[in-house]
């Protein structure tokens, strides 16, 4: 039980390919082996049905030889009534004794005016030309209780009574109406082996319709012999020829001579076998004017004898059909199996931490193909989320590591800030107040709302930062602003545009010559929010402009005189994704224009967002 339970382990439990192997091997042999007990059951049935009805056609042959005998006993006898001559004589010859039948037939001849008389031996002899199965004809006298044998092989004469006589001479006493033949065995005595069939018709006086005697027509069972030898080695089982009462006139087995068939009351035709001495079938045909029946017995075993090499060779295919099936679903289920093993080997790798991993595809777009693909699909979009997320994740915790570092403690720079605001009121010096208090503006909206704020908020962060730096370069700067009402409510990260500005300040205009403009311009296209930022600066030379834009398109390797540019597209491409983020565009000594394109979304739907992908 254990051993089973471990092959079941190793070889069923964790193998599908096997499972799926062995559920098809048990379909197709149960199918193959139905389909096997098919073809046999009705070949059988047709090889079957194909013996009886052969043997119904022996049957019919055998009944239209042996009604053939049967009509030429009545013929015999009718043509006896049609010629007067043979009627009288014979008539004549039954109610006397032979002196005095010789006596009258010598007078007749010497009155008659011919040569030729017509006697019932005459007849007799023509009768035996007639048919050369007639083995021997009997006469049989009621009132003078003889027996007279006319037999061509051993001439004419007069026999004693034999038990079968007897009881035919009772048969006829007791039945003065009989006309129609009867069918007996064995009455000729001089047959020696007793295989001949017998018919008895009564013979009536034409005048008084008095019984007077009977016909014995003994016919040789060679006839039927002969007619059966045709199909002797074609037909299987025997032929039986009874008489009403169960008697066997003719049998091919050579068994039953002589007998009462002892199965005689079992003979019905069904379709189902009967046992009579073995298991058999059975072929009737009924005489419906003699009433004999003839009866094909067919054993099942002999005809189970013919399917045996059938059923051997339904067998064989049907085994060989089921092993080249198995072995055929085999080697499919081998080359799926080598498939399904290196998509699991892709998986334990990535399951280990490679993500790198990846399966090979094939050229065939079934459902491996289409696990392989979507695999690899999913292990890219997977590195991709780890490059947003947590490395985002990362950047943004050294942001606001970095954040606190130089916040330190925002009130306490609050409370400090103002202390030095009053001070510097109380002295006079009302501009460094002024700054003061736009640095505590400043860092308190910076310190106080989340990631995500609006673009007006936005702008007006910028605003107060362009304030404090005209304090101090004495208003040499002019900062406009156009953005549409529509879009200042949709919402942007925190330090998208006030960056770009500084960078502007920083690397774009002179501080120290008056005319320096900077620019904000804003518009909703589609889905999509565009805002401009134009200095009318130096600009910025080709070859710096091109390594500044293949840095920002690759998200790596940022110049260090761009680090505000960098920072800011960096987030928006975590944030909103590739297709997003800064790009610009200058001419050297006509000013610079950096372009940021940001999804259209409100604060509610981008904050949901930016807490899933950034934790704030």
């Amino acid at each position: 039980m254990k051993m089973r339970f471990s092959f079941y382990k190793q070889h069923l439990r964790k193998k599908l390919y096997n499972k799926i192997l062995l559920i098809y091997s048990c379909i197709t042999i149960g199918s193959l082996l139905a389909m096997a007990f098919l073809i046999n059951y009705n070949l059988t049935q047709t090889l079957q049905q194909k013996e009886l009805s052969f043997n119904k056609q022996v049957l019919g042959h055998i009944s239209d030889y042996f009604n053939q005998k049967y009509y030429l006993s009545l013929n015999i006898l009718q043509q006896i009534y049609v010629n007067r001559e043979v009627s009288s004589d014979l008539i004549y010859f039954l109610r006397h004794d032979y002196n005095e039948y010789i006596a009258n037939r010598l007078d007749l001849f010497s009155k008659s005016s011919t040569d030729i008389f017509n006697s019932f031996q005459t007849y007799f002899k023509s009768c035996y030309s007639r048919d050369q199965d007639i083995h021997s004809i009997i006469l049989y006298s009621r009132e003078k209780n003889f027996v007279y044998i006319a037999s061509e092989a051993s001439g004419p004469g007069f026999s004693k009574f034999t038990p079968q006589v007897q009881k035919l001479v009772m048969e006829l006493s007791n039945n003065k109406s009989l006309y129609y033949p009867y069918l007996f065995t064995g009455l000729d005595p001089s047959s020696k082996t007793g295989q001949v069939y017998t018919t008895v018709s009564s013979i009536k006086d034409p005048i008084t319709l008095e019984n007077i005697g009977a016909l014995i027509i003994n016919y040789d069972i060679g006839g039927i012999y002969n007619s059966y030898q045709k199909y002797a080695k074609d037909i299987k089982g025997y032929i039986l020829i009874l008489t009403r009462t169960g008697t066997v006139l003719f049998d091919s087995s050579n068994r039953y001579y002589g007998s009462k068939y002892p199965y005689f009351s079992l003979l019905k035709e069904n379709a189902a076998p009967r046992i009579l001495n073995e298991k058999s079938f059975i072929n009737l045909i009924h005489s419906p004017i003699s009433g004999a029946v003839i009866a094909g017995i067919v054993p099942q075993s002999q005809l189970l004898t013919g399917t045996r090499i059938m059923n051997r060779a339904i067998l064989l295919i049907t085994f060989l059909l089921a092993a080249f099936s198995i072995v055929l679903t085999y080697f499919g289920m081998k080359i799926f199996s080598k498939r399904t093993q290196v998509i699991m080997q892709g998986i334990n790798e990535l399951k280990h931490g490679n993500l790198k991993a990846r399966i090979p595809v094939d050229k065939s777009e079934d459902e491996l193909a289409q696990i392989a693909e979507s695999f690899n699909v999913m292990c890219d979009s997977l590195q991709d989320y780890i490059n947003r997320v947590y490395l985002s994740e990362i950047k943004q915790k050294n942001a606001e590591l970095t954040a606190l570092q130089n916040q330190i403690n925002p009130h306490f720079l609050y409370n400090t800030l103002e202390i030095i605001r009053m001070e510097a009121d109380s002295k006079g010096v009302r501009n460094v107040g002024q700054m003061i208090y736009l640095i505590a503006t400043l860092f308190r909206n910076y310190t106080k709302s989340g990631t995500i704020i609006t673009i007006g908020d936005e702008i007006e962060l910028c605003r107060l930062y362009l304030q404090l730096f005209n304090l101090k370069y004495q208003n040499k700067l002019t900062f406009t602003a156009r953005i549409p009402a529509e879009i200042i409510n949709y919402s942007i990260i925190k330090f998208s545009l006030q960056p770009i500005i500084e960078n502007c300040l920083v690397h774009g205009i002179d501080r120290d010559i008056p005319g320096s403009v900077i620019t904000l311009e804003g518009f909703k296209e589609q889905n999509e929010i565009h805002i401009l930022i134009r200095d009318n600066g130096a600009g910025i030379s080709i070859d710096k402009l091109n390594a500044l834009k293949e840095a920002l398109k690759e998200g790596d390797h940022y110049p260090s005189s761009t680090i505000g540019l960098s920072n800011v597209n960096e987030r928006l491409r975590m944030v909103y994704g590739r297709n997003y983020g800064l790009s610009i565009e200058s001419e050297a000594k006509a000013g610079t224009t950096v372009e940021l394109v940001i999804p259209a979304l409100k604060k509610e739907d981008l904050r949901e967002y930016v807490q899933g992908v950034l934790g704030g």
